[in-house]
Protein backbone atom coordinates (compact mmCIF):
# COMPACT_ATOMS: atom_id res chain seq x y z
CA UNK A 1 0.00 0.00 0.00
CA UNK A 2 2.97 2.29 0.53
CA UNK A 3 4.74 1.46 -2.44
CA UNK A 4 1.70 2.13 -4.04
CA UNK A 5 1.11 5.55 -2.59
CA UNK A 6 5.20 6.91 -2.79
CA UNK A 7 4.62 5.62 -6.80
CA UNK A 8 1.68 7.23 -7.47
CA UNK A 9 3.73 10.71 -5.52
CA UNK A 10 6.45 10.33 -7.63
CA UNK A 11 4.63 9.88 -11.14
CA UNK A 12 2.28 13.17 -10.12
CA UNK A 13 6.04 14.66 -9.40
CA UNK A 14 7.12 13.52 -12.95
CA UNK A 15 4.68 14.73 -14.47
CA UNK A 16 4.55 18.19 -12.73
CA UNK A 17 8.43 18.56 -13.73
CA UNK A 18 8.38 17.95 -17.31
CA UNK A 19 5.15 20.46 -17.13
CA UNK A 20 6.98 23.06 -15.59
CA UNK A 21 10.07 22.35 -17.71
CA UNK A 22 8.41 22.38 -21.10
CA UNK A 23 6.91 25.62 -20.31
CA UNK A 24 9.99 27.59 -18.65
CA UNK A 25 11.86 27.42 -22.19
CA UNK A 26 13.63 30.48 -22.93
CA UNK A 27 12.07 30.86 -26.15
CA UNK A 28 8.28 30.24 -24.50
CA UNK A 29 5.82 31.85 -23.07
CA UNK A 30 4.53 30.21 -19.38
CA UNK A 31 1.92 31.22 -16.64
CA UNK A 32 1.82 29.92 -13.34
CA UNK A 33 0.33 33.41 -11.75
CA UNK A 34 0.66 34.88 -9.16
CA UNK A 35 3.34 32.57 -8.66
CA UNK A 36 5.35 33.54 -11.81
CA UNK A 37 5.09 34.39 -15.42
CA UNK A 38 7.46 34.52 -18.73
CA UNK A 39 5.91 36.54 -21.57
CA UNK A 40 7.66 37.27 -24.64
CA UNK A 41 7.37 40.82 -25.75
CA UNK A 42 6.78 42.05 -29.48
CA UNK A 43 9.68 43.68 -30.04
CA UNK A 44 12.02 40.75 -29.09
CA UNK A 45 12.57 41.14 -25.62
CA UNK A 46 11.37 39.15 -22.56
CA UNK A 47 9.30 39.99 -19.19
CA UNK A 48 9.30 37.77 -16.51
CA UNK A 49 7.01 38.54 -13.05
CA UNK A 50 7.13 36.59 -9.70
CA UNK A 51 4.95 37.00 -6.61
CA UNK A 52 2.42 39.13 -8.81
CA UNK A 53 4.77 41.81 -9.61
CA UNK A 54 6.67 42.08 -6.63
CA UNK A 55 10.04 40.54 -8.46
CA UNK A 56 10.22 41.71 -12.03
CA UNK A 57 13.02 40.74 -14.57
CA UNK A 58 12.77 42.78 -17.85
CA UNK A 59 15.33 42.02 -20.95
CA UNK A 60 15.25 44.54 -24.32
CA UNK A 61 14.62 42.90 -27.41
CA UNK A 62 17.21 43.75 -30.25
CA UNK A 63 16.30 47.19 -30.97
CA UNK A 64 17.49 48.31 -27.23
CA UNK A 65 15.81 49.11 -24.66
CA UNK A 66 16.09 49.23 -20.89
CA UNK A 67 17.38 46.11 -18.93
CA UNK A 68 15.54 45.86 -15.43
CA UNK A 69 15.75 43.62 -11.88
CA UNK A 70 13.38 44.59 -9.66
CA UNK A 71 11.96 44.25 -6.01
CA UNK A 72 9.18 46.16 -6.08
CA UNK A 73 8.70 48.74 -4.25
CA UNK A 74 12.03 48.40 -2.14
CA UNK A 75 14.15 47.96 -5.25
CA UNK A 76 14.88 48.02 -8.85
CA UNK A 77 17.96 48.49 -10.97
CA UNK A 78 17.79 49.51 -14.34
CA UNK A 79 20.51 49.79 -17.35
CA UNK A 80 19.54 51.79 -19.79
CA UNK A 81 20.94 52.08 -24.06
CA UNK A 82 23.49 55.10 -23.32
CA UNK A 83 25.35 53.21 -20.51
CA UNK A 84 23.67 54.80 -17.36
CA UNK A 85 22.81 52.47 -14.50
CA UNK A 86 19.90 53.53 -12.13
CA UNK A 87 19.81 51.74 -8.98
CA UNK A 88 16.59 53.20 -6.78
CA UNK A 89 16.28 51.79 -3.07
CA UNK A 90 13.58 52.43 -0.54
CA UNK A 91 12.23 54.54 -2.92
CA UNK A 92 12.06 57.91 -3.59
CA UNK A 93 14.79 57.94 -0.65
CA UNK A 94 17.21 56.39 -2.02
CA UNK A 95 18.92 56.52 -5.31
CA UNK A 96 22.24 55.57 -6.51
CA UNK A 97 22.84 56.53 -10.59
CA UNK A 98 26.33 55.87 -12.75
CA UNK A 99 27.21 57.82 -15.89
CA UNK A 100 30.15 57.22 -17.84
CA UNK A 101 32.87 58.30 -14.58
CA UNK A 102 30.28 59.95 -12.77
CA UNK A 103 28.42 58.51 -9.67
CA UNK A 104 25.76 60.25 -7.57
CA UNK A 105 24.36 58.76 -4.54
CA UNK A 106 21.69 59.94 -1.69
CA UNK A 107 19.13 58.43 0.47
CA UNK A 108 17.10 61.06 2.17
CA UNK A 109 17.49 62.60 4.66
CA UNK A 110 20.64 61.19 5.98
CA UNK A 111 23.70 61.35 2.89
CA UNK A 112 24.27 62.55 -0.14
CA UNK A 113 27.24 61.98 -2.57
CA UNK A 114 28.74 62.48 -5.86
CA UNK A 115 31.67 61.13 -7.56
CA UNK A 116 33.66 62.81 -10.63
CA UNK A 117 36.81 61.42 -10.88
CA UNK A 118 37.81 63.18 -14.55
CA UNK A 119 36.70 66.91 -13.24
CA UNK A 120 38.78 69.53 -13.17
CA UNK A 121 37.62 70.69 -9.81
CA UNK A 122 35.75 68.38 -7.75
CA UNK A 123 36.49 64.70 -7.51
CA UNK A 124 34.21 63.52 -4.58
CA UNK A 125 31.78 65.26 -2.36
CA UNK A 126 29.72 63.80 0.24
CA UNK A 127 27.04 65.36 2.68
CA UNK A 128 26.43 63.40 6.13
CA UNK A 129 24.01 64.08 8.67
CA UNK A 130 24.15 65.47 11.19
CA UNK A 131 26.21 68.05 9.59
CA UNK A 132 29.18 66.65 8.21
CA UNK A 133 30.87 67.61 4.59
CA UNK A 134 33.61 66.22 2.78
CA UNK A 135 35.01 66.88 -0.48
CA UNK A 136 38.14 65.72 -2.53
CA UNK A 137 39.51 68.75 -5.28
CA UNK A 138 41.08 68.51 -8.61
CA UNK A 139 44.22 69.78 -6.92
CA UNK A 140 44.29 66.76 -4.21
CA UNK A 141 43.31 68.49 -1.60
CA UNK A 142 40.30 67.48 0.98
CA UNK A 143 38.60 69.50 2.75
CA UNK A 144 36.00 68.99 5.78
CA UNK A 145 33.18 70.16 7.72
CA UNK A 146 31.73 68.84 11.15
CA UNK A 147 29.07 71.39 11.99
CA UNK A 148 29.25 73.51 14.20
CA UNK A 149 32.62 72.91 15.54
CA UNK A 150 34.99 73.40 12.58
CA UNK A 151 34.91 73.53 8.60
CA UNK A 152 36.99 74.30 5.42
CA UNK A 153 35.00 73.39 2.48
CA UNK A 154 35.05 75.21 -1.58
CA UNK A 155 32.46 75.81 -3.73
CA UNK A 156 29.71 75.04 -1.41
CA UNK A 157 25.77 76.85 -2.53
CA UNK A 158 27.12 80.31 -4.21
CA UNK A 159 30.25 80.25 -2.05
CA UNK A 160 33.74 79.72 -3.52
CA UNK A 161 35.03 79.05 0.17
CA UNK A 162 33.71 78.83 3.69
CA UNK A 163 35.78 78.76 6.63
CA UNK A 164 34.00 78.74 10.42
CA UNK A 165 35.14 77.67 14.19
CA UNK A 166 32.57 77.02 16.54
CA UNK A 167 29.70 78.53 14.69
CA UNK A 168 28.20 81.02 15.11
CA UNK A 169 31.03 82.49 16.36
CA UNK A 170 33.65 82.64 14.13
CA UNK A 171 32.94 82.26 10.00
CA UNK A 172 34.62 83.86 6.69
CA UNK A 173 33.20 83.42 3.40
CA UNK A 174 34.26 83.68 -0.03
CA UNK A 175 32.40 84.94 -3.13
CA UNK A 176 33.06 86.50 -6.61
CA UNK A 177 36.84 87.58 -5.09
CA UNK A 178 35.33 89.39 -2.32
CA UNK A 179 35.97 88.25 1.48
CA UNK A 180 33.28 88.66 4.23
CA UNK A 181 34.39 87.91 8.13
CA UNK A 182 31.82 86.96 10.36
CA UNK A 183 31.51 86.99 14.01
CA UNK A 184 28.05 86.11 16.14
CA UNK A 185 26.62 85.56 12.61
CA UNK A 186 24.55 86.86 11.83
CA UNK A 187 25.50 89.99 13.89
CA UNK A 188 28.11 91.78 13.24
CA UNK A 189 30.39 91.23 9.39
CA UNK A 190 32.80 92.88 7.68
CA UNK A 191 33.45 92.39 3.62
CA UNK A 192 36.32 93.62 1.58
CA UNK A 193 38.11 92.99 -1.93
CA UNK A 194 40.30 89.98 -1.79
CA UNK A 195 44.30 90.84 -2.74
CA UNK A 196 45.87 88.40 -5.37
CA UNK A 197 49.14 87.27 -5.47
CA UNK A 198 50.56 89.88 -6.75
CA UNK A 199 49.08 92.86 -4.60
CA UNK A 200 46.74 94.32 -6.74
CA UNK A 201 42.74 94.68 -5.57
CA UNK A 202 40.88 91.62 -7.41
CA UNK A 203 37.65 92.27 -5.80
CA UNK A 204 34.70 94.84 -6.14
CA UNK A 205 33.09 95.02 -2.93
CA UNK A 206 33.05 96.26 0.23
CA UNK A 207 30.52 96.60 3.10
CA UNK A 208 29.83 95.86 7.00
CA UNK A 209 26.97 95.32 9.22
CA UNK A 210 25.88 95.36 12.82
CA UNK A 211 22.38 93.40 12.17
CA UNK A 212 19.55 94.61 12.95
CA UNK A 213 20.49 98.02 13.62
CA UNK A 214 22.69 99.14 10.29
CA UNK A 215 24.16 97.56 7.69
CA UNK A 216 25.58 98.73 3.81
CA UNK A 217 27.34 96.91 1.15
CA UNK A 218 28.27 98.42 -2.11
CA UNK A 219 29.83 97.12 -5.28
CA UNK A 220 31.41 99.00 -8.11
CA UNK A 221 29.45 99.54 -11.02
CA UNK A 222 26.47 96.86 -9.91
CA UNK A 223 24.70 97.77 -6.38
CA UNK A 224 24.51 100.28 -2.97
CA UNK A 225 22.52 98.79 -0.17
CA UNK A 226 22.07 99.55 3.31
CA UNK A 227 19.27 99.09 6.35
CA UNK A 228 18.63 100.57 9.75
CA UNK A 229 16.98 98.56 11.82
CA UNK A 230 16.47 95.60 9.73
CA UNK A 231 13.88 94.73 8.41
CA UNK A 232 12.30 98.01 8.70
CA UNK A 233 14.25 100.33 6.56
CA UNK A 234 16.32 99.48 3.59
CA UNK A 235 17.61 101.60 0.39
CA UNK A 236 19.23 100.67 -2.32
CA UNK A 237 20.25 101.84 -5.62
CA UNK A 238 20.84 98.73 -8.47
CA UNK A 239 22.26 98.34 -11.79
CA UNK A 240 25.09 101.10 -11.37
CA UNK A 241 26.19 99.73 -14.62
CA UNK A 242 23.51 100.81 -16.68
CA UNK A 243 23.27 104.73 -17.57
CA UNK A 244 21.84 107.10 -14.18
CA UNK A 245 18.52 107.03 -15.69
CA UNK A 246 18.16 103.46 -16.11
CA UNK A 247 19.38 103.03 -12.27
CA UNK A 248 17.07 100.90 -10.02
CA UNK A 249 16.27 103.04 -6.65
CA UNK A 250 14.41 101.02 -3.69
CA UNK A 251 13.22 103.02 -0.59
CA UNK A 252 11.21 101.02 1.93
CA UNK A 253 9.32 101.38 5.26
CA UNK A 254 8.70 97.64 5.72
CA UNK A 255 5.90 96.38 5.59
CA UNK A 256 4.20 99.94 5.65
CA UNK A 257 5.56 101.17 1.98
CA UNK A 258 7.89 100.61 -0.72
CA UNK A 259 9.27 102.54 -3.83
CA UNK A 260 10.35 101.22 -6.80
CA UNK A 261 11.82 103.59 -9.33
CA UNK A 262 13.17 102.51 -12.68
CA UNK A 263 13.50 105.08 -15.68
CA UNK A 264 9.79 105.51 -16.18
CA UNK A 265 8.85 102.78 -14.21
CA UNK A 266 7.15 103.38 -10.83
CA UNK A 267 5.99 100.58 -8.01
CA UNK A 268 4.67 101.06 -5.00
CA UNK A 269 3.40 98.72 -2.32
CA UNK A 270 1.41 98.90 0.80
CA UNK A 271 1.25 96.51 3.55
CA UNK A 272 3.58 94.41 1.83
CA UNK A 273 2.65 92.45 0.20
CA UNK A 274 -0.98 92.70 -0.02
CA UNK A 275 -1.26 96.08 -1.92
CA UNK A 276 0.55 97.58 -5.05
CA UNK A 277 0.76 99.89 -8.05
CA UNK A 278 2.92 100.02 -11.07
CA UNK A 279 3.12 101.71 -13.98
CA UNK A 280 5.81 102.30 -16.91
CA UNK A 281 4.21 104.92 -19.77
CA UNK A 282 7.17 104.35 -21.23
CA UNK A 283 6.74 100.89 -21.79
CA UNK A 284 2.73 100.98 -21.88
CA UNK A 285 2.50 98.83 -18.50
CA UNK A 286 0.08 98.84 -15.28
CA UNK A 287 -0.20 96.49 -12.62
CA UNK A 288 -2.70 96.81 -9.58
CA UNK A 289 -2.61 94.31 -6.74
CA UNK A 290 -5.54 94.73 -4.05
CA UNK A 291 -5.15 92.37 -2.33
CA UNK A 292 -1.74 90.59 -3.43
CA UNK A 293 -2.55 87.29 -4.57
CA UNK A 294 -5.56 87.30 -4.44
CA UNK A 295 -6.47 89.93 -6.98
CA UNK A 296 -4.30 90.67 -9.73
CA UNK A 297 -4.54 93.21 -12.82
CA UNK A 298 -1.43 93.21 -15.10
CA UNK A 299 -1.44 94.65 -18.77
CA UNK A 300 1.02 95.55 -21.21
CA UNK A 301 4.87 95.80 -20.69
CA UNK A 302 7.29 95.50 -23.69
CA UNK A 303 10.18 93.89 -21.52
CA UNK A 304 7.65 91.30 -20.51
CA UNK A 305 6.43 90.04 -24.17
CA UNK A 306 3.01 92.35 -23.37
CA UNK A 307 2.23 89.92 -20.51
CA UNK A 308 -1.98 90.13 -19.34
CA UNK A 309 -3.02 88.62 -16.34
CA UNK A 310 -6.10 88.68 -14.34
CA UNK A 311 -6.83 87.12 -11.06
CA UNK A 312 -9.86 87.61 -8.92
CA UNK A 313 -8.45 84.49 -6.74
CA UNK A 314 -9.88 80.90 -6.30
CA UNK A 315 -12.66 81.91 -8.55
CA UNK A 316 -10.70 82.80 -11.87
CA UNK A 317 -7.90 83.42 -13.13
CA UNK A 318 -6.42 84.42 -16.92
CA UNK A 319 -3.05 84.73 -17.77
CA UNK A 320 -1.85 85.76 -21.40
CA UNK A 321 2.39 85.76 -22.17
CA UNK A 322 3.98 85.40 -25.83
CA UNK A 323 4.37 81.93 -25.54
CA UNK A 324 1.55 80.85 -23.19
CA UNK A 325 -1.81 80.87 -21.92
CA UNK A 326 -3.94 79.88 -18.97
CA UNK A 327 -7.22 79.79 -17.37
CA UNK A 328 -8.29 78.92 -14.33
CA UNK A 329 -12.08 78.61 -12.53
CA UNK A 330 -12.46 77.90 -8.79
CA UNK A 331 -8.67 76.95 -8.91
CA UNK A 332 -7.30 74.25 -8.70
CA UNK A 333 -10.31 72.59 -9.83
CA UNK A 334 -10.30 73.88 -13.43
CA UNK A 335 -7.30 74.98 -15.57
CA UNK A 336 -6.97 74.90 -19.31
CA UNK A 337 -3.35 76.26 -20.38
CA UNK A 338 -1.61 76.52 -23.94
CA UNK A 339 2.26 76.38 -24.15
CA UNK A 340 4.32 77.07 -27.51
CA UNK A 341 7.99 75.42 -27.25
CA UNK A 342 10.81 73.79 -28.97
CA UNK A 343 8.07 73.75 -32.48
CA UNK A 344 5.81 71.79 -30.65
CA UNK A 345 2.16 72.85 -29.06
CA UNK A 346 0.96 71.55 -26.23
CA UNK A 347 -3.07 72.46 -24.75
CA UNK A 348 -3.90 70.96 -20.84
CA UNK A 349 -6.90 70.55 -19.22
CA UNK A 350 -7.05 69.82 -15.72
CA UNK A 351 -10.88 69.14 -13.56
CA UNK A 352 -9.19 67.52 -10.23
CA UNK A 353 -9.36 65.72 -8.75
CA UNK A 354 -10.80 63.61 -11.88
CA UNK A 355 -10.23 64.24 -15.46
CA UNK A 356 -6.30 65.61 -16.55
CA UNK A 357 -5.25 65.80 -20.18
CA UNK A 358 -3.03 67.16 -22.45
CA UNK A 359 -2.13 67.21 -26.29
CA UNK A 360 0.81 68.18 -28.39
CA UNK A 361 1.09 68.93 -31.66
CA UNK A 362 3.89 69.73 -34.39
CA UNK A 363 3.29 73.41 -34.96
CA UNK A 364 5.26 73.77 -38.08
CA UNK A 365 5.96 72.58 -41.25
CA UNK A 366 4.73 69.76 -43.74
CA UNK A 367 3.86 67.87 -40.43
CA UNK A 368 2.28 70.64 -39.03
CA UNK A 369 -0.95 69.74 -36.39
CA UNK A 370 0.22 66.19 -36.14
CA UNK A 371 -0.04 64.77 -32.97
CA UNK A 372 3.20 63.88 -31.68
CA UNK A 373 2.43 62.40 -27.12
CA UNK A 374 -1.20 62.51 -25.51
CA UNK A 375 -2.02 61.68 -22.06
CA UNK A 376 -5.91 61.56 -20.45
CA UNK A 377 -6.60 59.66 -17.00
CA UNK A 378 -10.02 59.52 -15.90
CA UNK A 379 -9.24 59.26 -11.87
CA UNK A 380 -9.49 56.19 -10.50
CA UNK A 381 -10.93 54.51 -13.38
CA UNK A 382 -9.15 54.54 -16.46
CA UNK A 383 -5.75 56.23 -18.11
CA UNK A 384 -4.53 56.54 -21.56
CA UNK A 385 -0.81 57.48 -22.99
CA UNK A 386 0.10 57.85 -26.60
CA UNK A 387 3.90 58.31 -27.04
CA UNK A 388 4.55 58.04 -31.41
CA UNK A 389 2.55 54.50 -32.74
CA UNK A 390 3.05 53.17 -28.89
CA UNK A 391 -0.51 53.59 -26.39
CA UNK A 392 -0.69 52.20 -23.27
CA UNK A 393 -4.26 52.45 -21.73
CA UNK A 394 -5.02 51.60 -17.98
CA UNK A 395 -7.80 50.52 -15.42
CA UNK A 396 -8.19 51.67 -12.09
CA UNK A 397 -4.87 53.98 -12.00
CA UNK A 398 -5.19 54.81 -8.75
CA UNK A 399 -2.01 56.97 -7.91
CA UNK A 400 -4.03 60.76 -7.89
CA UNK A 401 -1.07 62.52 -8.68
CA UNK A 402 0.56 63.90 -11.78
CA UNK A 403 1.87 61.37 -14.49
CA UNK A 404 5.01 59.95 -12.82
CA UNK A 405 6.14 56.76 -14.53
CA UNK A 406 8.48 56.58 -11.42
CA UNK A 407 5.42 55.95 -9.17
CA UNK A 408 3.46 53.74 -11.68
CA UNK A 409 6.71 51.40 -11.97
CA UNK A 410 7.37 50.92 -8.32
CA UNK A 411 3.45 50.60 -7.19
CA UNK A 412 1.59 50.52 -9.94
CA UNK A 413 0.95 47.16 -10.49
CA UNK A 414 -0.50 46.26 -6.53
CA UNK A 415 -3.22 48.38 -8.14
CA UNK A 416 -3.76 48.64 -11.64
CA UNK A 417 -6.70 46.52 -12.56
CA UNK A 418 -5.77 45.72 -16.23
CA UNK A 419 -3.25 47.55 -18.61
CA UNK A 420 -2.50 46.84 -22.50
CA UNK A 421 0.25 48.58 -24.48
CA UNK A 422 -0.65 48.79 -28.44
CA UNK A 423 2.24 49.61 -30.65
CA UNK A 424 1.11 49.21 -34.24
CA UNK A 425 -0.26 45.49 -35.27
CA UNK A 426 1.15 44.54 -31.89
CA UNK A 427 -0.61 44.64 -28.29
CA UNK A 428 -0.06 43.32 -25.34
CA UNK A 429 -2.54 43.07 -22.11
CA UNK A 430 -1.67 41.99 -18.45
CA UNK A 431 -4.22 41.94 -15.60
CA UNK A 432 -3.94 42.17 -11.98
CA UNK A 433 -1.32 40.45 -10.22
CA UNK A 434 -0.29 39.06 -13.63
CA UNK A 435 -3.64 36.77 -13.24
CA UNK A 436 -4.13 37.75 -17.07
CA UNK A 437 -0.99 37.98 -19.69
CA UNK A 438 -1.15 37.97 -23.12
Amino acid sequence: MVERSIGKWRELALATALLVGGCASPSSDWHLAPFATHMNSFDGGSTTEFAGGIGLLKDPGPEGGPKIRALRPLLSETWNDDGTRILDWFPPLGRTSWRKDELISYFFPFYTARSTPNSDRRKFMMLLLPGILYTEEADETDHLAVFPFYGDIRDFLTFERIHFILFPLYMRTVREQNETDHALFPIFSVTRPRVGIDGDVVGTTKGWRVWPLYGQVEREDSYDRRFVLWPIGNFQTNHLERSEENHEHIKSVFPLFTQTKVGTYRGYTFLWPFFGYATDPREDFIQVDAPFPLVRYQRGGKNTNGTERTRFWPFYSHLKADLAESTSVVWPLVTWRYEDYLGHDRTSLYVLPFWRSWTERIDHGEREGEVTDSWRKFWPLWSQESTGPRTTTTVLPLNPLMKSDFVDFHWGWIWQLYRTVEDGANRTERGWLGLWWR
